[in-house]
């Protein structure tokens, strides 16, 4: 909606034409910039994640899976960002696929180990796995 405006805003003021094609092009600059960050950041999420018992539950776009917990090939946990994230690969492909992304639940103290997570990730270290990756 703001880049709309944006180019609303370019097209109706009186400028150069210049100064237009530059306007132009640093909105559809901003768009492109917009869509691939949300193709290679955000469009892999999943839309829930929880722990039934031993298994995992993933929800995305109204479909559900539950991955038992001994199905997981290893994980990555980046907590370095904020929400942290956490990356689950599967032995078997899933109907979300082999990799599976989710945001831990945002805390407040930057860098701080999510609790929640933290639980998960000593569950999956009991179970006996080809390896583990935490970063």
């Amino acid at each position: 909606m703001i880049l709309f405006s944006m180019f609303v805003v370019i097209l109706i003021h009186n400028q150069k034409i210049e100064t237009l094609f530059i306007g132009i092009f640093v909105t559809l600059f901003m768009l492109v910039i917009g869509l691939l960050v949300y193709k290679f950041l955000l469009s892999n999420l999943m839309d829930e994640v929880y722990l039934d018992g031993e298994n995992l539950v993933f929800r995305n776009s109204g479909e559900q899976i539950k991955l038992f917990l001994t199905d997981i090939k290893d994980y990555k946990y980046q907590r370095h960002m904020n929400p942290h994230n956490v990356t689950i690969n599967t032995k078997h492909h899933t109907k979300f696929g082999k990799k599976l992304v989710f945001l831990a639940p945002t805390t407040y103290v930057p860098f701080r180990k999510n609790e929640v997570i933290m639980q998960l990730l000593e569950k999956l270290n009991k179970e006996p796995k080809e390896n583990h990756q935490k970063h």
